[in-house]
């Protein structure tokens, strides 16, 4: 993962991603917040993503903690919309000009802490056309107990696409150090308590969000090298002159960053 200069402003992108062409970014403190779906910033905020996006059709997730997985249908009409739901999938032709020429859309959600998936995959559909897939899964400590991992995976494989083409950035939210949950958390996680150490006291637990999705995407016979994970923590990573990098709800923060992808 890199950061990026846009408009004079810090955004983190997966190099991964990047690499293959398709265009995400994840907002800092330096380049704003999101929330509720609306950029909370200024003028500047919203240039650089016009600019890097080159669009503005925007589908938000209103996270609902949750494992609801929606796929946004081709015809719908392409203004920016809310869905509550927890993840979303997005299918667009790589052929201009014919029949499923879908057009390009920014999956959107914000996030304290919380971990996200950013997929993509370029795949033939079963009449030959090129496509290209992207989704947005955001998955915290209830997603993963609820497997949400599990739901995305099922239907991306139900829409045709095979899981070894799959290439996803984990944005992995807070990291195991500055996450610590209780007893309530660790039951409802038993299957993963190979992610949990001591956290001082018998009734509290560090946990990695990010080694619980790892597990449940392994189930799906996704392998370490379709994934790159940021190392970035919300919480406890800063910049060069000492100021919090990203916004935490575990700062008592409000703001949200902002995490986009597009095809």
């Amino acid at each position: 993962m890199k950061v990026k200069q846009i408009n004079g402003m810090r955004f983190l992108k997966f190099s991964t991603l990047s690499r293959r062409g398709v265009k995400q970014v994840i907002t800092t403190t330096d380049s704003g917040c999101a929330k509720e779906g609306v950029i909370n910033g200024d003028a500047r905020l919203m240039a650089a993503l016009k600019e890097h996006f080159g669009h503005t059709t925007i589908y938000f997730i209103r996270a609902q903690h949750g494992d609801k997985v929606l796929v946004v249908p081709p015809s719908l009409d392409k203004t920016s919309q809310q869905f509550e739901c927890d993840g979303l999938i997005y299918v667009m032709s790589l052929t201009p000009g014919k029949k499923r020429d879908w057009q390009p859309a920014i999956l959107d959600c914000t996030t304290g802490d919380c971990p996200h998936l950013l997929i993509t995959a370029d795949y033939l559909t079963p009449d030959h056309l090129p496509v290209r897939l992207i989704a947005l899964v955001h998955s915290g400590w209830r997603g993963c107990a609820k497997n949400i991992v599990a739901r995305a995976m099922e239907q991306i494989r139900e829409l045709g696409c095979p899981l070894p083409k799959l290439r996803i950035g984990l944005w992995g939210g807070i990291c195991r150090h500055c996450y610590v949950v209780d007893v309530a958390v660790w039951k409802e996680l038993l299957p993963y308590h190979r992610h949990f150490t001591p956290a001082g006291d018998p009734r509290h637990w560090h946990l990695s969000l990010r080694g619980v999705i790892k597990q449940q995407l392994a189930q799906f016979g996704i392998k370490p090298a379709q994934i790159e994970t940021s190392m970035f923590c919300s919480r406890c990573h800063r910049s060069i002159d000492g100021k919090h990098f990203l916004f935490s709800h575990r700062r008592n923060e409000l703001a949200r960053n902002g995490v986009f992808i597009s095809g």
